[in-house]
């Protein structure tokens, strides 16, 4: 009964096709993301978002935009890094349609100076914050598949200083910012599609960039710090 059922699913007469994506953000004229797609394409395909990652649970609605505005970015307007925190939560999906390239703004403070807070204001623009944001402690191949779901948006890090391994910090940086993971085989021994991406990523902690990789014994490169902006 099982190859009679495939058999018909195979030869049932379709109208309309399905095409999987499994990355969020820009395709074409169409911005994907988990849960809807905004926007339609010219041959009226239905573009469906398809991983098994659970990015899904971080993509939340609640309200209305208007209570947003009243509630959170009226509140934040006369604090200039709040105000920043939102412009940075906006600034992912600009740029793809203006071919730019993102940046990782990193607020170095002391403890208690709503480092935090800052970053929950920035995640209310996608999701709830609690669920959105994460921490930098997390391994480089974990951060790579990070970046790669929030592509054409924001990627939210807190602490700086727990990230797993702080001799890799720099090569973290480019990766995060040039948008290109590392190639993998299969089980075939053939070459994986490389997972590519652009994003804006809002950073925090106590300690900057270059203190963290002097720790190490390691120097700051010009290009880490033109990626990451103290």
């Amino acid at each position: 009964e099982r190859k009679l059922f495939l058999t018909y699913l195979a030869n049932y007469p379709i109208k309309k096709f399905a095409l999987c994506e499994n990355k969020g953000g820009w395709h074409g004229d169409q911005y994907i993301l988990p849960n809807n797609v905004i926007g339609s394409n010219k041959l009226n395909e239905l573009v469906v978002y398809q991983t098994n990652d659970l990015i899904q649970d971080k993509y939340k609605r609640k309200g209305t935009l208007e209570e947003w505005q009243e509630n959170i970015a009226k509140k934040a307007e006369a604090h200039k890094f709040l105000v920043l925190a939102i412009c940075v939560a906006f600034a992912g999906s600009l740029l793809n349609p203006l071919k730019q390239n993102g940046a990782i703004i990193h607020n170095k403070s002391k403890s208690s100076k709503g480092k935090t807070t800052s970053l929950y204001v920035s995640a209310s623009v996608w999701g709830n914050p609690i669920d959105y944001y994460q921490t930098w402690r997390s391994t480089s191949n974990a951060l790579e598949q990070a970046a790669f779901s929030h592509n054409d948006g924001i990627l939210i890090l807190d602490e700086i200083s727990e990230i797993s391994n702080p001799s890799e910090l720099g090569n973290i940086i480019y990766m995060l910012i040039n948008g290109n993971g590392k190639g993998r085989l299969t089980k075939s021994i053939s070459l994986r599609d490389i997972n590519k991406w652009q994003l804006m990523v809002l950073s925090s902690g106590e300690k900057s960039l270059s203190e963290l990789m002097q720790e190490v014994g390691q120097k700051t490169k010009l290009g880490q710090e033109i990626r990451l902006i103290n």
